[in-house]
């Protein structure tokens, strides 16, 4: 069967578009940061003609440090399709909002009997 894959790689890709959208520059409400505090974009996901999902992107400052940003990306699958096959993802990257340099990337994957963590850090240094 090859729909959990491609519903799996649908709400994958669909949280980096949205995760690459909100950082254009169009959305500038900041004139040192190109989106705002509290921003958020959601997405009804179909499977044909049957609702399969949600995806939701929010963005804000992050509490624990000062200057960074935080974004998070969660696709969820809802109704039948949840019974077929159930996922439950959610992308977080952590960065500075200046020089949009991540310094964090965490993926939580939770797709059928798929369950996967992964965690990047960067050096700031470099």
């Amino acid at each position: 069967m090859t729909f959990p894959k491609n519903f799996a790689a649908a709400g994958a890709v669909l949280a980096a578009a949205a995760l690459v959208l909100l950082l254009q520059p169009g959305a500038a409400q900041d004139a040192r940061a190109p989106f705002s505090n509290g921003e958020k974009l959601r997405y009804a996901v179909r499977w044909r003609l049957v609702p399969a999902g949600e995806a939701e992107l929010n963005l804000g400052r992050d509490e624990a440090s000062r200057g960074r940003w935080k974004a998070v990306a969660k696709a969820n699958s809802i109704g039948y399709v949840s019974n077929i096959y159930k996922v439950e993802d959610e992308y977080q990257s952590t960065f500075r909002g200046q020089t949009l340099c991540s310094s964090e990337l965490r993926k939580t994957i939770n797709e059928g009997e798929r369950h996967r963590l992964v965690s990047l850090l960067f050096d700031q240094r470099r």
